[in-house]
């Protein structure tokens, strides 16, 4: 059998629409059907809001967010200058953040809302495959109203670990969980969750932890990451005083 072809009219050109253009749209897709035009606006209004919350609410600007990059910037040693009681990977990705557009609040505080933005599409998405639009609404109301108002205004590990948390479960996907573990070590506790997958769970955290280990070698001070991002944190740290209180 012959294969139709469309000829569009003489100066009219088919063009489809940009990769970037359509990774969006796919986000608001269910099953292949596109959504109405009032979801979209309904999905931008509801990002438009969580914007106007947080730019007109008190900004926490954690010290350590922008004080370990500026550091690190002027050559102290992360673990060994720099008292860290967590992984190195979100203090690497912010030191490499603040390197390339400039070390201020505004940076900080841009790269924080933009984070949050990536929680709420992310929220919708998985959402919106499972549970359906309403679902998927609902969802993304909810967290629009209590996060900012939960002191969820301020860059911190813990915010981090969020989109890592929902893609790692949405994807069933082991590597990602342990790339949550390197930035904070509570990640931990999930592990079971993905147990069924133990083999790459095991391979993905041995791989990382000795390419860190690797990497803090070259520097010179490998016993001090050892101490800082893992002993202190398992061993010493939940018998101090107050630790377990809060």
């Amino acid at each position: 059998m012959r294969r139709a072809t469309v000829k569009a009219p003489r100066g009219w050109h088919l063009t489809t629409p940009p990769r970037w253009k359509q990774s969006i749209t796919q986000i608001f897709h269910l099953r292949g059907v596109p959504p109405t035009t009032s979801e979209v606006t309904a999905i931008v209004v509801l990002l438009l809001i969580h914007l106007f919350l947080l730019m007109n609410l008190r900004f926490e600007a954690w010290p350590e967010m922008v004080v370990y990059p500026y550091l690190m910037h002027h050559g102290f040693k992360l673990y060994t200058d720099i008292v860290n009681p967590y992984p190195p990977l979100f203090t690497w990705f912010l030191a490499g953040f603040f390197k390339l557009v400039g070390l201020s609040i505004l940076n900080l505080k841009l790269l924080t809302w933009s984070l949050i933005i990536l929680i709420d599409m992310l929220i919708y998405r998985i959402a919106l495959k499972k549970y359906g639009r309403e679902a998927a609404l609902v969802s993304l109301s909810f967290f629009i109203v209590f996060q900012p108002l939960l002191d969820g205004n301020g860059l911190w590990f813990d915010l981090a670990l969020v989109p890592i948390l929902l893609l790692a479960f949405y994807r069933q996907s082991p590597l990602t969980l342990v790339l949550g573990f390197f930035i904070k070590q509570s990640m931990l506790w999930y592990f079971p969750l993905l147990f069924k997958k133990w083999r790459r769970l095991f391979i993905s955290l041995f791989v990382l932890f000795l390419v860190s280990c690797f990497l803090f070698l070259v520097q010179g001070n490998l016993e001090d990451y050892f101490f800082w991002a893992w002993r202190f944190p398992f061993t010493l740290a939940p018998f101090m005083p107050g630790y377990k209180d809060f």
